[in-house]
């Protein structure tokens, strides 16, 4: 496993092999195509990384920061299946490049399609807590908030 760069072609190959929830919500919260919103995530990400596994990228992952707040990043990653059936892997350097963030960043939020369970629980694994606020995306979807403090680490 390693992480590179991001290319278009990484780019195109992960987005094909997203899950329909993951396509759903990346076109709810942008109103992108996928593969359009993803490049544009990974070109004004800093850093955004392709998850490789044998020279095949399998993830993409990435940071915001708050164009408000400089003490406020807003981390996202979107992973196909063959990486999350290496569950200890991808919860592990998870878990550091998170941990990694609260260095950087006060807080770090999430918003995650309110039907996504399995990011919920991945979420919710990593630390993050639900605020209770939800917010409305497009085709009237709804977006569950999650935050990260550094203190609570």
């Amino acid at each position: 496993m390693s992480y590179v760069a991001p290319t278009v072609e990484h780019i195109v190959s992960v987005c094909t092999k997203l899950d329909d929830i993951d396509l759903e919500e990346i076109e709810c919260s942008t109103g992108l195509f996928p593969l359009e919103a993803l490049i544009d995530s990974a070109e004004q990400s800093m850093p955004c990384y392709i998850v490789m596994d044998n020279k095949k990228p399998i993830g993409i992952f990435g940071v915001f920061e708050s164009p408000v707040d400089p003490e406020v990043a807003f981390p996202w990653g979107f992973f196909a299946p063959e990486l999350r059936e290496m569950p200890m892997w991808l919860l592990r350097d998870s878990l550091d490049f998170i941990n990694g963030l609260s260095d950087l960043f006060d807080d770090q939020i999430v918003y995650v399609l309110n039907n996504n369970e399995r990011s919920i629980r991945y979420l919710e694994w990593l630390g993050f807590e639900a605020t209770g606020e939800v917010f409305p995306g497009l085709h009237g979807s709804l977006f569950k908030e999650y935050v990260l403090c550094a203190t609570q680490l």
